[in-house]
């Protein structure tokens, strides 16, 4: 039996919590892009990007010293084994195996024939042949450390841990998950790579019971995308 109770709260309050998180993740951009203007469009990504995840996660710890989620069950109901790091990165890289030789080459060639234009997502068009080190180092913090946490705790604890108990079990609140996870990246090629990621990161905090296996394969994944992208090649 899953050690992952579902987070029962009234829907009012879940669209509410989750408005006021999207608002977390809008206003630094709208606040601050306007002042960047004369930065280059890599370091000017870079720096909304490092200041959305800042933004995200003190408004989360805000929300914890204020009580706000004193209603809500753990994030990790289960303790942290070392194993459980090792096992996460591992099934990241054999999911990896499986986008990059057999899901990736399809889903292009499909796009191909639908005549879709088929580009990678926007950070990752500007992270390529780009010869400017710091930004690359702020997207890097933004993707490897902010992203991960801000996202497992808004998909997969927040998201996934409601929509659980609204379907009673985890199998459409998984899929509707990891539709949601994949289409909020805004990009139609990663679009299949991106689904089945987070399918992925759903049943390791399932198998678990613990946040930190998702977090730290969503990281690894990041790093591994950064650094192949730097280097000339794109997978998601």
């Amino acid at each position: 039996m899953s050690a992952l109770s579902p987070i029962k709260i009234a829907p009012l309050r879940f669209v509410f919590t989750g408005i006021a998180g999207l608002l977390c993740l809008l206003l630094p951009r709208l606040f601050l892009a306007p002042h960047l203007q004369a930065l280059s469009p890599l370091a000017r990504e870079s720096l909304l990007e490092v200041a959305v995840g800042i933004t995200a996660l003190s408004c989360g710890f805000l929300g914890i010293r204020l009580n706000l989620f004193r209603d809500y069950p753990s994030v990790n109901p289960l303790p942290l084994y070392r194993r459980q790091l090792w096992a996460s990165l591992g099934c990241m890289a054999l999911l990896w195996l499986g986008i990059v030789i057999l899901i990736t080459p399809l889903w292009e060639s499909l796009l191909d024939y639908w005549q879709y234009p088929s580009v990678p997502q926007g950070i990752l068009l500007l992270l390529q042949n780009t010869t400017e080190v710091w930004p690359v180092l702020g997207v890097s913090v933004a993707a490897v450390i902010l992203a991960p946490i801000v996202e497992e705790i808004g998909f997969r604890y927040y998201c996934y841990r409601y929509l659980k108990g609204l379907f009673r079990g985890p199998y459409c609140a998984a899929l509707l998950t990891a539709w949601l996870f994949a289409q909020l990246h805004g990009n139609l090629r990663s679009f299949p790579g991106l689904f089945l990621f987070s399918l992925l990161l759903t049943w390791l905090y399932e198998r678990s019971g613990n946040l930190w296996p998702a977090i730290f394969a969503h990281a690894a994944n990041n790093a591994l995308t950064i650094l192949l992208t730097v280097c000339g090649s794109t997978i998601f």
